[in-house]
C-alpha cells in the first residue's frame, strides 16, 4: 500500500446492496456527542462535553449510548490505547466512534492510535451496531478484532503496518459477527490483511489492501462481498475462500501480485476451496482485473485450475439456468492494472489502465464514491465497457479528471484591512478538460471566481478563516482543497510585550551550564502583525541582544532593569521595562572527602597574599573539583602564619570585593573556617585579603558542591551532641591520639536516618597537648581544624558518611579532646534545596544599634530568606568578648539546644560557619553563654523545600 492522500468526506457513504445487505448510518441527535480531547483540561470520568472532554477514548466509548457519537480530537501524540468496545447501538441508531476527517493535503486532523500488540479496536460478546471511522492505526497490532459481534462497520481507517508476530490478520472477524463491513480503508499487513471466519454477509468494499500473504481470506463465511478493492500481494494467493463460501461475490477488484517475477510465484490469484454445483451457482466472480507478475493461473476452484476468465466461464456456464445470470469469469480481465500515482494515491490507475470505466456499478457492495470520497466519473478517452452506470472503474480508486491542488495562503497575520492572496499550481489533468476555479475566503463574502488557481481578497474584520480553493471540470465535477494555513486577521493595534527572565535549564550549551545563566521568554507578547525582532537590554551594561532565547550570563546576582522592545512586520514597536531578580538556582549537595586545591606555601611560585590581594580558584577543570553547572562550593579555608592581623573574605569570582568576612586572623596564627560560597558566572571563586590586613598564606580544601542538576537534599536537625571525649559521649571517655583511629556513629543518631549520605557537624578541639590539625575523613593530606597547644578551636564540617554509618576522625596534634554536634544531614530525598546568595550582612551588633550581647541573653536575627525557608547558611563571628565562652545558634521559637556554634577566648575575633534551622518567622537566635560579646552574622544562602 502506498497511500498518498486519504481524503475526508463531508457525508456518510452508502453501500449499493438492495434489500440483501443494508448498511447502517449514524443518526445521533443534535448535541448528542461525547468528546475526547487531551489537548484541553480533561478527566477520566467527566461529562464528555467539548469544554470538559474525556482524556481517554475508552472512557467515552464506555459511556456511549445508542445514537451517540464519540468524537476523538487529534492529539500531539498517538493515543496509547487498545479500545475495547463494550457498548452497543441499534440498527437505526448505531454508536459512531470517529475523529477528524482526513484531508486531501494531510492527515493532521486525524487521531492516531498505537495499541502495541493489541487490536486498536476490539468487539466481543454480542456488541452490535457500532461504526468506527477515520482513524490512523500506528505500527504494531491489529486494526480491529471482531468476535461474536454483528453489524460492526470499520470505515475510512489507515493501518500503516501490521507485523506478522502479533496476529493472523490486521482485521480479524470471527464467531458469528454477521453483517461486518470494512469500507474505504487502507490496510498494510505482513499476514492475512483481512480474515473473516464463521460470519455471514460481510462486505469488504473499496479498500486499498496489501499484504505479504493473503489480502482477503474467508473461512465458512457465506455471502461475503469483496467489491471494488485494490488487492496487492507480493507472490502468493491474493483472495482465498475456504469452507462454506456459498453466495460470496468477488466483483470489480484489481487483484495483482507485484513483487517478484519469474519462477516461484505460482500460487493462483484466487482460490475457492469447495468446488461443486451449489458453489458454482451461488458464488460469483465477475469484472475483476487480474494480474500475476510471475505468470500464475488466475483461478483455483476446488481441484480445478483455470488459465483464463473465458475457460472459467465456459466451465461454470452448464451449471447455471438462464435466469441465474452470467457465469463466473464473465467480464474478468487479465492484464497489468498499471497502478500509478493519479494525483491522489500511488495505487491509483494509470491513464491507459484497462480498469477504467469497466466495472459493474450494480455489483453487490458497491459504494457511491471511491476510497478518497471522489465521485464516479466518465473518462472521455476510454470507451465504456462497464455495466450499470457505464463509468465505474475497477479497484478502490476512481480516476478523476483533475489531480490534487495545494493552495498556498499568502499574507498576514495582520490587522484589517488585510490583503491575502491564494495561489496554487494547476493540477495535473488525466484527460483534457476545461477548468474553472473559485475561492471561498471563509469570511462570509461571496466566493471569488477565477480562470486560474489564484485570487486575492481584502479582509475587513478580524478572525481566523479557512480558505477553500475549488476546481471544477467541464462536466461539473468539483474538487475542493483547503489552504495550507488559516488566514489570520487581527484587530489593529501596537505590539504588546510580555516577558519573563528564567534560569536556563533546557539547553546543554556551555553558557546554559554556567551559574546565573538566564533566558528571556517572550511568550505572551502579541501584535497584529508577526513580531519579527526582539531587542533585549539586560540591564547589566552588556550589548543589546536580538536573540532572547540564547542564554545570557549575568556577572553577579541582584536586581536588574531589563527592557524588551518588539518590532513587528508592520514596522510598529512596543516596549516593556521591569525589574528582574537574578539569582542562583536551588541546588542539591554532593560531598566528598577533603581535597586540597590550593596552598600558597607550595607550588612553583609560593607567595603569601598581600593586603588587598586575592586568590582565584577555578571550579572544575583541575581546580575545585565540582561539576560544570555547580552553583556553590563548600571549602575549608585556612589562614596560615599571617604577618599581622586582618581578615579574609570569600566571594563569587567576577564580582566586587564583599563587605563580609569569613576568617579573622592575628599575627602568627593558624585559623580555619568552613565556607559555602556561590560560584561566579566565570566559574571561579575569590579569596580576598582585607586592605588593612597583613600578608598571609592561604590553604584551601574542597569538601563538596551544590549543583541544580544532581546531588542530595538537606534536612536540618535540632542541634544535638553526638561526641564529647571529656565525658564519654559517643566514644570512649578520654583524649584521642595522633591517628585516623576514631570512628563516630552518625546514622541512627539524633534523627540522622539510615539513608543519609553526609552530615553537618560542628567539631571542637580542646586541650590539645601540642600543635596540629584534625580532619574528618580518611586522609591527613587536608584539614578541617588547625590548632595550637592548649587552644580551643571550633569549625563546622560537612562530612561524607561511610558505608557503616560512621565518620572517621584523624588527628595529628598529639592527645586532644573532641566535641561534635550534629546540625543536619543530606539524603536523596525528603529534604530541602540550597539557594546560594552573595554574602549579605544580617547583623553587626557593633554598629546596628543592638549592642553587645550579655551573658545568658540572646539576639533574634531576621535571615532575609524567603517565606517557608527551612534553614540558612551563615558565617557567625564573636568579636570583643570580655571573657572566654561560646555562642549557640538555633531556630527562633524553639528550645535552645545544649550545643555550641562558636567558641572564643577573651578579646578574640572568632568566626565560624553555621548551618542552622530557621523559625517559622524566618529568624534564628544567637545565645551568649557568659560575659559580653559583639556578634556579626553574614548570610551565604538558604534552604527551601522543592517545588512540587
Amino acid at each position: 500500500m502506498r497511500l498518498r492522500h486519504f481524503a475526508g468526506l463531508a457525508t456518510a457513504t452508502t453501500v449499493v446492496l438492495g434489500a440483501v445487505l443494508p448498511l447502517p448510518t449514524a443518526s445521533a441527535a443534535e448535541g448528542d456527542t461525547l468528546y475526547v480531547n487531551p489537548n484541553l483540561p480533561c478527566s477520566t470520568g467527566g461529562g464528555g462535553t467539548a469544554e470538559h472532554p474525556y482524556c481517554r477514548i475508552q472512557d467515552a466509548v464506555d459511556a456511549a449510548k445508542p445514537g451517540q457519537t464519540v468524537y476523538v480530537a487529534r492529539w500531539t501524540q498517538a493515543y496509547p490505547e487498545a479500545v475495547q468496545v463494550r457498548s452497543s447501538g441499534t440498527t437505526d441508531k448505531p454508536i459512531t466512534i470517529t475523529t477528524g476527517a482526513w484531508t486531501e493535503q494531510s492527515d493532521e486532523t486525524t487521531a492516531q492510535i498505537e495499541a502495541g500488540s493489541a487490536p486498536a479496536f476490539s468487539f466481543r460478546n454480542g456488541v452490535h451496531d457500532v461504526i468506527v471511522r477515520n482513524f490512523g492505526i500506528g505500527l504494531g497490532g491489529q486494526t480491529a478484532r471482531v468476535v461474536d459481534s454483528p453489524r460492526i462497520t470499520i470505515d475510512h481507517v489507515a493501518q500503516f503496518f501490521s507485523p506478522s508476530s502479533y496476529q493472523r490478520g490486521a482485521v480479524e472477524v470471527s464467531g458469528g459477527s454477521d453483517d461486518f463491513r470494512l469500507t474505504r480503508s487502507a490496510i498494510n499487513s505482513a499476514e492475512a490483511a483481512v480474515l473473516v471466519e464463521g460470519s455471514s454477509r460481510a462486505v469488504i468494499s473499496t479498500n486499498d489492501i496489501s499484504s505479504a500473504k493473503v489480502a482477503v481470506a474467508t473461512d465458512n463465511a457465506p455471502y461475503t462481498a469483496v467489491t471494488n478493492n485494490t488487492l496487492q500481494q507480493e507472490c502468493h494467493t491474493v483472495v482465498r475462500l475456504t469452507g462454506d463460501a456459498v453466495g460470496s461475490q468477488i466483483h470489480n477488484n484489481v487483484i495483482t501480485t507485484t513483487g517478484t517475477t519469474g519462477e516461484g510465484c505460482t500460487d493462483p490469484l484466487i482460490t475457492i476451496e469447495q468446488g461443486n454445483g451449489a458453489e458454482y451457482v451461488a458464488t460469483n466472480l465477475t469484472h475483476n482485473l487480474l494480474h500475476s507478475a510471475g505468470g500464475a493461473v488466475p483461478y483455483l476452484w476446488g481441484d480445478k485450475t483455470f488459465e483464463t476468465p473465458e475457460k472459467l466461464a465456459e466451465f461454470i456456464a452448464p451449471f447455471l439456468s438462464p435466469e441465474q445470470g452470467p457465469p463466473s469469469g464473465t467480464a474478468d480481465l487479465l492484464g497489468d492494472p498499471q497502478l500509478a500515482e493519479d494525483g491522489y494515491s500511488y495505487d491509483g490507475l494509470g491513464t491507459t489502465s484497462p480498469a477504467i470505466d469497466s466495472a459493474d456499478a450494480k455489483a453487490i457492495g458497491t459504494l457511491d464514491t471511491d476510497l478518497n470520497g471522489h465521485p464516479i466519473v466518465d473518462d472521455p478517452q476510454v470507451a465504456d465497457a462497464a455495466s450499470g452506470s457505464g463509468h465505474r472503474d475497477r479497484g478502490a480508486f476512481e480516476l478523476q479528471s483533475l489531480g490534487l491542488l495545494a493552495p498556498a495562503v499568502n499574507g498576514g497575520p495582520g490587522p484589517y484591512p488585510l490583503k491575502v492572496t491564494v495561489t496554487a499550481k494547476p493540477a495535473r489533468q488525466n484527460w483534457p478538460t476545461k477548468v474553472s476555479y473559485s475561492v471561498d475566503f471563509g469570511d462570509g463574502t461571496a466566493p471569488v471566481a477565477s480562470a486560474t488557481p489564484s485570487a486575492e481578497h481584502v479582509y475587513q474584520k478580524s478572525g481566523k478563516f479557512t480558505v477553500t480553493l475549488t476546481q471544477t471540470d467541464q462536466d461539473g465535477h468539483a474538487y475542493s482543497f483547503q489552504g495550507n494555513r488559516l488566514a489570520v486577521v487581527n484587530e489593529p493595534g501596537l505590539p504588546s510585550v510580555a516577558f519573563t527572565a528564567t534560569p536556563c535549564t533546557t539547553s546543554r550549551s556551555t553558557d546554559c551550564l554556567k551559574p546565573l545563566s538566564y533566558v528571556i521568554d517572550t511568550t505572551g507578547s502579541t501584535s497584529p502583525w508577526p513580531i519579527t525582532d526582539y531587542a533585549v537590554d539586560y540591564g547589566d551594561g552588556s550589548p543589546v541582544s536580538h536573540t532572547p532565547a540564547v542564554p545570557h550570563v549575568y556577572r553577579a546576582a541582584g536586581d536588574y532593569t531589563v527592557k524588551v522592545t518588539a518590532t513587528d512586520a508592520g514596522g510598529q514597536t512596543g516596549t516593556l521595562t521591569k525589574t528582574v531578580g537574578i539569582g542562583y538556582r536551588p541546588s542539591l549537595f554532593s560531598g566528598y572527602s577533603p581535597t586540597r586545591v590550593a596552598d600558597t606555601r607550595t607550588g612553583s611560585h609560593p607567595a603569601k597574599i598581600g593586603p588587598g590581594g586575592k586568590l582565584t580558584l577555578k571550579v572544575g577543570n583541575g581546580g575545585v573539583p565540582a561539576g560544570a553547572a555547580a552553583s556553590a562550593v563548600v571549602l575549608n579555608v585556612t589562614a596560615v602564619a599571617p604577618t599581622g592581623g586582618g581578615f579574609l573574605a570569600v566571594a563569587p569570582g567576577g564580582t566586587d570585593r564583599p563587605t563580609s568576612s569569613n576568617i579573622n586572623y592575628t599575627a602568627g596564627g593558624i585559623v580555619p573556617n568552613l565556607v559555602t560560597v556561590p560560584v561566579g558566572s566565570d566559574g571561579t571563586v575569590n579569596v580576598w585579603n582585607g586592605h588593612t590586613g597583613a600578608s598571609v598564606d592561604v590553604v584551601v580544601d574542597s569538601l563538596g558542591e551544590y549543583n541544580p542538576e544532581y546531588g542530595h537534599q538537606y534536612s536540618p536537625l535540632a542541634p544535638a551532641r553526638l561526641m564529647d571525649t571529656r565525658y564519654g559521649i559517643g566514644v570512649p571517655k578520654g583524649k584521642i591520639s595522633s591517628a585516623c583511629a576514631t570512628k563516630l556513629q552518625i546514622r541512627g543518631k539524633a534523627g540522622v536516618p539510615a539513608g543519609a549520605s553526609s552530615a553537618v557537624l560542628n567539631v571542637t578541639v580542646t586541650e590539645p597537648d601540642r600543635d596540629g590539625f584534625l580532619t574528618v575523613g580518611h586522609t591527613m593530606s587536608s584539614s578541617n581544624l588547625n590548632f595550637r597547644a592548649g587552644q580551643t578551636v571550633a569549625n563546622q564540617v560537612t562530612a561524607p558518611i561511610d558505608a557503616d554509618g560512621t565518620v572517621t576522625i584523624c588527628n595529628t596534634g598529639g592527645a586532644i579532646h573532641v566535641v561534635a554536634d550534629v546540625f543536619g544531614y543530606y539524603a536523596a530525598d525528603g529534604g530541602s534545596l540550597f539557594t546560594p546568595v552573595p554574602p549579605k550582612r544580617l547583623t553587626d551588633t557593633r554598629s546596628d544599634g543592638t549592642g553587645a550581647i550579655a551573658g545568658g541573653a540572646f539576639h533574634a536575627v531576621a535571615s532575609g530568606a524567603p517565606a517557608g525557608a527551612t534553614g540558612a547558611v551563615l558565617n557567625v563571628t564573636s568579636a570583643g568578648s570580655d571573657r572566654g565562652g561560646y555562642l549557640t545558634v538555633w531556630a527562633d521559637g524553639r528550645q535552645r539546644p545544649g550545643t555550641s556554634s562558636v567558641n572564643f577566648a577573651a578579646g578574640q575575633i572568632v568566626p565560624n560557619h553555621v548551618t542552622t534551622p530557621l523559625g517559622a518567622n524566618g529568624q534564628f537566635d544567637v545565645y551568649n553563654f557568659q560575659g559580653t560579646t559583639d556578634v556579626i552574622a553574614d548570610l551565604f544562602g538558604y534552604f527551601t523545600k522543592p517545588q512540587p
